[in-house]
């Protein structure tokens, strides 16, 4: 039977479904699967290793979407689809990463469309890349994983440890031990070696050498391409607060360029200075455009005459900026 889930609960759990990909390496881009005999891929996927595939219809990539007729909602026009479907030698529907990410790309939409176009939707990727009982298989998969995310909902534990065990029983539970392996696999190792970590490194107890050492063997049971990324985001993390810092004191161009060479090399720091120009000038445009919609308000115009002067003030900015402002003037609002 068929489960319609609270739009809330999906959209959380999508975001961040969408937002975690731990099969991609630190840096790909997200590339078109091989278009080589017997490929099932039906959309861009990254570019780490694949899963065997069976010989079948040859490959339905993101291009081919249109001959499937597939038409996603306006707000998923510019993004590529994310995900895929791959059968293995014997044809049966592989459970991994991609094809999660796929059911998490089309359920971002929920809200725009209902359940029933999303199925449709998925429908029509899977018969591009199979027949119509591998069609079937991706559909009964997608829905024991709506019944799992809805089930999501009764867990109340506020303890990170007991939610991730509380998670991982529900999933084995609603997807079986292969399919809850594929889909969450990486991420549940992740998840739980984070919490090691933080435990390594509230240990008082331990040595600076042995700490270390505590933190490597934590690291040696994950795939390097999450520690690299891991690494990669806290130095970024690291850039961004010494750059909040630089703006509260006020720090010139010339100290924050040798203060960066310093700690990151002359490179990187070159490319910082070219940012904080972009920055700054991003933010003196957002300065005049609020000033001149505070004056347009305050002229009390007319619906037309309002909307004129709006619409040539937003000409100086491109649609994303547009999006941009759009989210600055809600935060201004209190929104």
């Amino acid at each position: 039977m068929r489960r319609t889930l609270p739009w809330a609960t999906v959209v959380a759990l999508v975001a961040a479904a969408v937002a975690w990909r731990p099969g991609s390496a630190p840096g790909s881009g997200v590339v078109e699967a091989p278009a080589s005999a017997g490929t099932n891929a039906v959309v861009a996927t990254p570019s780490v290793p694949a899963a065997p595939a069976a010989v079948g219809r040859g490959p339905a990539t993101a291009r081919s979407l249109a001959a499937a007729r597939v038409a996603l909602p306006p707000s998923l026009a510019d993004v590529e689809i994310d995900g895929a479907i791959r059968f293995d030698a014997d044809g049966r529907l592989v459970t991994d990463a991609s094809l999660r990410r796929l059911y998490d790309f089309l359920l971002t939409t929920l809200g725009e469309q209902d359940l029933a176009t999303i199925r449709g939707q998925l429908r029509a990727i899977a018969l591009a890349a199979g027949d119509e009982a591998q069609a079937q298989a991706v559909l009964d998969t997608f829905e024991r994983y709506l019944g799992y995310l809805q089930a999501t909902d009764d867990i109340t534990t506020p303890d990170i440890a007991g939610r991730l065990d509380a998670l991982a029983s529900l999933r084995r539970s609603w997807l079986g031990e292969s399919m809850a392996a594929g889909f969450f696999g990486a991420e549940e190792r992740y998840a739980r070696a984070t919490l090691a970590r933080d435990a390594v490194l509230e240990d008082a107890s331990l040595s600076p050498a042995e700490r270390e050492a505590a933190l490597d063997e934590i690291d040696a049971t994950l795939d390097p391409r999450l520690v690299i990324g891991r690494e990669r985001a806290l130095a970024h993390l690291d850039v961004v607060a010494e750059t909040e810092a630089f703006e509260v004191l006020d720090v010139d161009a010339t100290t924050r360029f040798e203060q960066r060479a310093a700690q990151y090399g002359v490179a990187a720091a070159e490319r910082l200075e070219t940012l904080d120009s972009e920055r700054a000038v991003w933010s003196d445009r957002v300065d005049r455009y609020f000033t001149e919609r505070e004056r347009i308000d305050a002229a009390r115009l007319g619906i037309e005459d309002r909307a004129a002067a709006i619409a040539a003030l937003e000409a100086d900015f491109t649609a994303a900026e547009r999006r941009r402002l759009a989210a600055l003037e809600r935060i201004r609002d209190g929104g």
